[in-house]
């Protein structure tokens, strides 16, 4: 990219959010959207705008959230869906759905700190093939 920085966003009402995208959109800036869905708190959607042709936009989300232990197979678990997949139903409008990139794929990276506790053993996904990079940082917390 040919000027790469971090954007950080405001939280704002969603009318007023999506003016200002439109806003910004239309004058021929870049501008960035990401919305929740009303009708699924699970469910976000993101939109980005002028970004010139053979540039590249990347949109990274942070989701932070407390892990569980499943006692029953003694691992701690976590399931993250990426595309409305005609199983969870479908959602009018222009919202990627699963076959909207299935040839193109998409790049998910997951960071966990762990405080405390066990040291993780292993990492695994029995739904998709994962490549898994271990970098070890001694902090204190």
């Amino acid at each position: 990219m040919s000027d790469w920085r971090p954007h950080y966003l405001r939280t704002r009402q969603r009318s007023e959010a999506r003016q200002t995208y439109e806003r910004a959109r239309k004058r021929g800036k870049r501008a960035r959207l990401l919305e929740q869905l009303p009708e699924a708190s699970d469910v976000f959607t993101t939109m980005v705008s002028n970004i010139p042709d053979g540039d590249m936009g990347v949109a990274m989300i942070a989701y932070i959230g407390e892990l569980k232990h499943d006692a029953e197979v003694e691992q701690i678990q976590c399931a993250s869906p990426t595309a409305i997949a005609p199983r969870y139903g479908c959602y009018p409008g222009s919202i990627m759905n699963a076959e909207s990139f299935k040839d193109k794929g998409i790049s998910i990276t997951v960071d966990i700190t762990a405080r405390n506790g066990a040291p993780i053993q292993k990492i695994q996904s029995p739904s998709h093939l994962i490549t898994v990079s271990w970098h070890y940082i001694h902090r204190s917390f």
